[in-house]
């Protein structure tokens, strides 16, 4: 049966809480690492690893009370102007830079894959013409 990334990183993030629960201080976590990619080869799910990794991300850092939260940049920009944006931020979130020229100028900024705060030239020329 397929599952959907989500559910794996749901079941994967349970059993090493469960693990570390049972046996703190001795989590074997290659076992349980093992353990999973055999399960993602028996259900033909090997090839939705980048997308369960991500899930495991996201369910890990709202589970310490984070958010993801991205931010696209039309250009690679300087480590300065990228720690500033990391401090606008709590330490509980996770920071993902993306490079993007589509945007052309400007920045999205998009919270838990959901809300999307879009100062993109891009966008703004398509306000403009449609």
């Amino acid at each position: 049966m397929k599952y959907s990334p989500t559910v794996y990183s749901r079941a994967l993030v349970s059993a090493v809480e469960e693990e570390s629960r049972l046996h703190a201080g001795t989590l074997e976590v290659k076992k349980l690492t093992h353990n999973f990619v055999r399960l993602l080869e028996k259900n033909g799910d090997v090839k939705k690893i980048e997308n369960i990794v991500d899930a495991i991300e996201r369910v890990v850092v709202r589970a310490r009370g984070g958010r993801l939260i991205t931010v696209i940049m039309p250009r690679k920009f300087s480590a300065r102007l990228l720690s500033n944006i990391k401090e606008s931020f709590p330490p509980e979130d996770k920071l993902i830079v993306k490079i993007d020229e589509r945007i052309i100028s400007g920045v999205k900024i998009i919270f838990d894959d959901e809300e999307i705060i879009d100062n993109s030239l891009a966008t703004a020329l398509k306000r403009m013409f449609i």
